[in-house]
C-alpha cells in the first residue's frame, strides 16, 4: 500500500462495501491510541511484531462478530 495508510485503506474498502471485516496492522507501535481506528468501523487491530497464532486469533474473532 505505498503512500496508502491503514486508515485511508479501510476507508476506501468500507465504502465500497460497508458490511466489510477489517482487520488493520499497524506497522510502528502498539504504544499509540487506536480507539479512532476501531470507532471507523476496523473489526481488529494488530500491531508489529505480530505472531501466527496471535493473527489466526484474530481474524477468526472479527469474522465471529
Amino acid at each position: 500500500m505505498s503512500g496508502m495508510g491503514g486508515h485511508k485503506c479501510l476507508q476506501k474498502l468500507l465504502k465500497l462495501s460497508p458490511e466489510i471485516k477489517g482487520v488493520v496492522l499497524n506497522g510502528y507501535s502498539s504504544d499509540g491510541d487506536f480507539s479512532e481506528t476501531l470507532s471507523w468501523g476496523a473489526a481488529a487491530l494488530l500491531s508489529n511484531p505480530i505472531n501466527k497464532n496471535e493473527m489466526v486469533k484474530t481474524v477468526r474473532m472479527a469474522l465471529d462478530v
